[in-house]
């Protein structure tokens, strides 16, 4: 994509989440099937998935065994986010800088695709750097049973490959000007892109990101492989879009979300930072 000199030490950071990035695509990728002798592999091709053919989301982990997860993890995401407990959340340190980025039809959903190594969140110490955002249409988590128009998901991988998701709910409201240059151009057709000149993953998220109520619990990501172990946070207040822009998603992706999950027991968070 845009291309940047780094040190060594970035480079090595790069390449490791560039390994992760098969997962985000729907694919584990890193696997080795070899035996260690060097010998060239033939690369495998993760199968294809969808929302509504061959049985939807219900019938992923019949199609390969790398999607087992799917159906057998006891860490499933989305949830219901109602019954959370309130206590204080870690602060998320957001460092996020305007710049290029591309915009891609991956046949899924329209994903915002950053330039590695830009930007990131830290956690507790941890830093993750944002791979992409994309967006679910309906909303994959709920509340009480109710959902919002549109869900964006900010996804992003640390050095040792765990993932971090800032999810945030639309909802109809005022134009959102931040959001003008997205959805001016969504590609209607699988495999379409589009560069965008400037892009502020800040201006994209609620204004309170950093320091509002958030609810957090481990889950996992909701396309397949469906990978658990990441650390999900999802923002109180709602992105505010009008109902026009909210129709330009609607005409390119609708009913691309995964149902919720049983939780498992699993403890859900409603705080902000300490």
């Amino acid at each position: 994509m845009h291309g940047r000199v780094h040190s060594p030490g970035v480079n090595r950071r790069l390449a490791s989440l560039a390994a992760s990035l098969a997962l985000v695509a729907g694919g584990c990728g890193d696997d080795d099937d070899g035996a260690g002798d060097g010998a060239s592999q033939p690369e495998w091709k993760p199968p294809a998935w969808s929302y509504s053919e061959n049985g939807g989301a219900e019938k992923w982990a019949s199609l390969s065994e790398r999607y087992a997860a799917c159906e057998t993890g006891m860490e499933q995401s989305p949830i219901d986010l109602a019954h959370a407990r309130k206590a204080p959340l870690p602060p998320l340190k957001l460092d996020y800088k305007a710049g290029p980025a591309e915009i891609e039809n991956n046949g899924h959903t329209v994903e915002v695709i950053y330039e590695l190594g830009t930007n990131s969140v830290t956690v507790e110490g941890t830093e993750y750097d944002l791979v992409q955002s994309h967006y679910h249409l309906p909303s994959e988590h709920e509340i009480a049973f109710v959902q919002e128009p549109i869900e964006m998901h900010f996804v992003h991988v640390s050095e040792d490959r765990e993932f971090l998701v800032l999810g945030a709910f639309v909802r109809a409201g005022e134009t959102n000007s931040a959001w003008d240059p997205v959805a001016a151009d969504l590609p209607g057709k699988e495999g379409g892109t589009h560069e965008l000149e400037q892009v502020s993953p800040l201006d994209l998220l609620p204004e309170d990101a950093a320091t509002g109520w958030r609810w957090s619990y481990s889950g996992s990501l909701t396309t397949p492989p469906c990978t658990e172990g990441v650390a999900w946070n999802i923002l109180r207040t709602r992105i505010e879009m009008s109902p026009s822009q909210i129709a330009e998603f609607k005409d390119v992706f609708e009913g691309n979300r995964r149902p919720v999950q049983p939780r498992h027991g699993r403890g859900i968070v409603l705080g902000r930072p300490r």
